[in-house]
């Protein structure tokens, strides 16, 4: 069985914009929330330190904030906690096959088009490197290796080839026409 961290806190209803500071943090973390102001993680020493951090942060607000370390009664409780993370990683996973697939459909419509142009590739090359970059922050927070993993690592790779391939195609026009 694993151990575990809680975060537990509160913060003043009047201030969105901290709260969604600590939102952001925790999912950063790769945090799952049981409920309202209570996060969880793997008790792992990294997060552990990024818990106390956030915590002062909390309470510099004015806000509350406790860390909790805890292992659960029993394996299934273990097994569901891992995978209320797992499904977290899935699902932003399965965010960037999606953007993968946009990123493939625009390849393949400017292709059709004939459109092979130094901007398409200026245009599509960010997007690129954008999923990759979000894939890493993914990575870094799936702790229990989730298995949308290799579909996202398969449509990243997938979007690159065709990238490639795209770029290929306008020098090779390009070098043609002029």
């Amino acid at each position: 069985m694993a151990d575990w961290l809680g975060l537990s806190y509160k913060i003043s209803s009047e201030d969105s914009r901290h709260r969604v500071a600590v939102w952001r943090k925790m999912k950063e973390l790769g945090a799952v929330y049981i409920h309202d102001g209570f996060g969880i993680l793997p008790a792992k020493e990294p997060l552990k330190h990024a818990f106390e951090n956030l915590r002062e942060q909390i309470r510099q607000i004015g806000g509350e904030a406790s860390i909790l370390n805890f292992t659960l009664d029993g394996a299934k409780d273990d097994e569901a906690y891992q995978a209320l993370l797992n499904a977290a990683r899935d699902e932003e996973y399965g965010e960037i096959a999606e953007q993968c697939e946009r990123i493939l459909y625009e390849l393949d419509r400017e292709t059709e088009k004939g459109k092979f142009t130094f901007a398409e590739i200026e245009e599509n090359e960010p997007d690129i490197q954008k999923v990759k970059k979000w894939m890493d922050r993914v990575l870094s927070r799936d702790y229990f290796g989730a298995i949308g993993k290799n579909k996202a690592e398969e449509m990243i790779q997938a979007a690159e080839k065709r990238f490639a391939e795209y770029i290929h195609e306008v020098y090779l026009r390009n070098r043609l026409e002029t």
